[in-house]
């Protein structure tokens, strides 16, 4: 995979540098995609952070940038399959844009991390049709002042994920605590509401997906527990996540946790789904950009956004061209983020 041109940046571009930090936990490729009758997997000649960093300075070196700032990258997270299940490809992509101050610090622009399907015969011009509108969108942004207390040095930036996470309990141990999580607040906390309960194993097509019961004083079962009473469940072996159509396993990968879930999924997508903002709409979070100028806007159909209630998974997303519902359930691995009180799609499964 080499970076090409997509889009043309826009005179007098607010920063000339770029600076990459790759926090991936396997940079030894970022994805796979199928050509013809073999899957081939995705990388790059050189790292993946310095052929980004150079992509992004030989855009500004073409036209005249109006301020010597740089552009810091922290890149946690990026995969894509190409073609792999039929027609659809996906792209993940989690990262956060700063840019450096006259201060010595850096400010937050804004955080991504989202998932979108496009359906392409090749993935690879997608790949680059998100960093190319990434960059334009930073290029071409109209960034509001700094406070100084509010900057970060590269090793803070690097962190702030980490950081912010560790003042969630359940993040930080792996002694987690038997028993039924009604709220996200008392599953971060790794405090349960109840620790007494019984589990009955029911199976579906994708495992086990176990009904939870009350117990009275006796030890007698007193109900099901439904679904949509409680957030998970740790039984001293596993976690499940309740989801609308039953509980799921849930399991910690390095610092975060997933679990499986389905959401109806729109078969129609627009094959250039990363014109900036139409991008960044259904991902971006927080930070200091306050407008982006003469930004074609072009929206995805098919964007999984967050859902708000996180006791069970909302799976009523229709088509907002026809306003018909979709037909097929896909399965998803679902991203907690206690951050922004989230479910982030990561993978589609199916």
């Amino acid at each position: 995979f080499s970076f090409d041109t997509v889009v043309a940046l826009p005179k007098g571009a607010v920063y000339s540098h770029v600076k990459v930090i790759d926090e991936r936990p396997d940079k030894s490729d970022f994805g796979r995609m199928k050509i013809k009758f073999s899957i081939k997997k995705l990388v790059t000649a050189d790292s993946f952070s310095t052929e980004l960093a150079a992509f992004g300075e030989n855009l500004v070196r073409k036209i005249n940038p109006k301020a010597d700032n740089t552009l810091l990258i922290v890149l946690r997270q990026l995969y894509v399959e190409g073609n792999i299940k039929g027609l659809v490809s996906t792209i993940y992509f989690d990262a956060d844009y700063y840019l450096s101050t006259p201060y010595g610090g850096y400010q937050l622009l804004f955080t991504v991390d989202k998932l979108n399907e496009v359906k392409t015969t090749d993935v690879r011009r997608d790949v680059n049709l998100l960093f190319s509108h990434l960059f334009y969108t930073v290029a071409n942004a109209k960034v509001a002042l700094p406070k100084k207390d509010s900057l970060y040095t590269e090793v803070q930036a690097a962190n702030r994920i980490a950081d912010i996470k560790k003042q969630f309990p359940v993040y930080n141990t792996t002694n987690y605590k038997v028993g039924v999580y009604y709220t996200l607040e008392q599953f971060l906390n790794n405090a349960p509401g109840d620790t007494l309960f019984k589990e009955d194993d029911h199976y579906v097509k994708i495992g086990n997906s176990p009904h939870f019961y009350y117990v009275d004083k006796k030890g007698w079962r007193n109900g099901r527990i439904s679904e949509k009473d409680f957030f998970a469940v740790y039984n001293g072996e596993r976690w499940f996540k309740s989801t609308s159509d039953g509980s799921f396993g849930m399991e910690k990968d390095g610092d975060d946790f997933y679990f499986k879930a389905e959401r109806k999924s729109i078969n129609a997508y627009n094959n250039s789904p990363f014109m900036a903002l139409g991008y960044l709409a259904g991902g971006i979070v927080g930070g200091a950009i306050v407008d982006v100028v003469d930004v074609t806007v072009a929206s995805t159909v098919n964007t999984m956004e967050k859902d708000a209630d996180l006791t069970h998974m909302d799976v009523t997303e229709e088509n907002p061209k026809t306003g018909k519902g979709p037909k097929t359930k896909i399965f998803y691995l679902f991203k907690i983020d206690p951050i922004n009180k989230a479910f982030i799609p990561a993978k589609r499964l199916q």
